[in-house]
């Protein structure tokens, strides 16, 4: 249903469904200087409430330390971004 494809997108677009902070934008904040998993929690709020992205937000950090930097952003079997920095 249309409904729960929804569903299924937030979760895997959502790096803290909490604040409702997108993967993106925890990307963009680790491009913009963010290097520890406090300096992104300052900037998008991310993993200030329950921790449980807190994994996604070291994952994304480890992802920054390669040379390219590509961010996929898919929902069910559909690419929805991918993203250089």
């Amino acid at each position: 249903t249309p409904e729960k494809m929804k569903e299924i997108e937030d979760v895997l677009y959502l790096a803290c469904s909490c604040k409702k902070v997108s993967v993106e934008e925890v990307a963009i904040a680790v491009q913009n200087g963010a290097d520890t998993v406090e300096k992104i929690q300052e900037l998008t709020e991310a993993g200030t409430v329950c921790g449980r992205c807190i994994p996604i937000l070291e994952n994304i950090l480890e992802l920054k330390q390669a040379d390219n930097f590509f961010l996929a952003i898919f929902a069910g079997n559909k690419q929805l971004k991918l993203i250089k920095y």
